[in-house]
């Protein structure tokens, strides 16, 4: 979905049938026309209100307003309840035309219901006619400049809500639809259950700014330890990390040479040079029978090869980890002691390390290299 999806859209009968199935993931909200006047039920506001407490799509509902006071307003009202109006955020008076009193505008929004967020549309032409001051929660006004059906030309009026075009388009609406976009207030004060998107870091989908392994993943990408899966676009911060991956990682940490002796030659499976460095290195075990790279490292297996490759030095003191076999106890200890490991509390030697923590564990290792 681009940059300018999701976008607002305010509808009426002039849509005709709208898909709202398909036209939901492209809105944050919608405005739909309840009347013209106090004679003129517009004829799909049933039809819209319905999809849209069903599909849970946030929505105003607004009235042309044609002169009628309180009593237009009351009239809005009650034909919104009649189409099942049960959760709509507020109402909003559509002025589009000149001539009406000031006193007959502020009764209409008088009238709304209460402890909604009601608002007033005027056309920019007609700012200085009729002004602020109503006691309305929000301010809606129109200006399309070049209306090429993306913003231009913003209103020379204090406003909340800028409807910037006459001819949008959303997936789902027939035809052209009028398009809008935050001004004075965010998204949250017109949909307060609005969340605003989570934003991602180190160019991976799945890794957010606010994650806790974060700022280390990134560290990790940068200095060239860790990569994504296939294009780069995903980590899976969350996945267990493979004795594969774990030599391969501490393999380019030690800037160990992985490339074939060959140009034309590359070594397959893709882990086979870092297992081979990680066993002449003694970073893995030469006493055992099979690598076992698909399988995922432990806890106690990562800080184990992370203690190899320094050199195994001495812990402050040995610690008996509950479950932890012995030839881990003096790995794990070294990591505690250290901070490598266990800052959060817990040890968990046999859990399998994910790729998020082997990234938390190799920056916690260099933090002050």
């Amino acid at each position: 979905m681009s940059d300018f999806y999701p976008t607002i859209a305010d509808v009426s009968k002039w849509q005709g049938d709208i898909d709202w199935d398909k036209a939901k993931p492209y809105l944050h909200f919608v405005i739909i026309r309840a009347q013209d006047g106090a004679s003129t039920l517009d004829s799909k506001l049933a039809r819209n209100v319905a999809a849209c407490e069903r599909l849970g799509i946030p929505y105003y509902i607004y009235g042309f307003y044609r002169g009628g006071g309180a009593a237009e307003a009351r009239k809005m009202v009650e034909r919104a309840q009649a189409a099942g109006a049960k959760s709509v955020l507020g109402y909003v008076c559509d002025l589009e035309t000149s001539g009406y009193s000031r006193a007959g505008v502020a009764q209409y929004i008088a009238a709304l219901p209460q402890g909604l967020k009601n608002a007033l549309y005027i056309a920019h032409n007609l700012y200085n006619e009729y002004g602020a001051g109503y006691g309305q929660s929000w301010t809606w006004i129109p200006r399309y400049g070049a209306n090429t059906g993306k913003p231009a030309q913003a209103p020379a009026y204090p406003c909340d809500l800028w409807q910037f075009t006459s001819v949008g388009s959303v997936p789902g609406i027939p035809g052209n639809v009028d398009l809008n976009a935050c001004v004075n207030k965010d998204l949250s004060f017109f949909v307060p259950s609005y969340e605003p998107p989570r934003k991602t870091v180190g160019g991976f989908s799945d890794v957010y700014e606010d994650d806790w392994f974060a700022q280390c993943v990134v560290e990790a990408k940068d200095a060239g330890w860790m990569k994504g899966y296939g294009d780069g676009s995903t980590f899976g911060p969350n996945d267990p990390l493979t004795r594969a991956q774990a030599v391969v990682t501490l393999a380019r940490v030690a800037g160990a040479d992985l490339s074939s002796p060959y140009g034309d030659v590359s070594a397959s499976p893709y882990y086979y040079e870092a297992v081979e460095w990680a066993k002449e290195s003694g970073v893995a075990s030469d006493d055992i029978e099979d690598f076992r790279p698909d399988d995922a490292a432990t806890r106690a297996e990562f800080s184990t090869f992370l203690w190899r490759m320094q050199g195994e030095p001495d812990a402050d003191a040995l610690a008996d980890y509950e479950g932890a076999a012995g030839w881990a106890e003096p790995a794990l200890s070294w990591a505690v002691s250290n901070g490598v490991m266990g800052n959060a509390g817990g040890i968990r030697p046999n859990d399998p390390c994910t790729r998020a923590e082997c990234a938390t564990m190799l920056c916690n290792l260099h933090k002050d290299k």
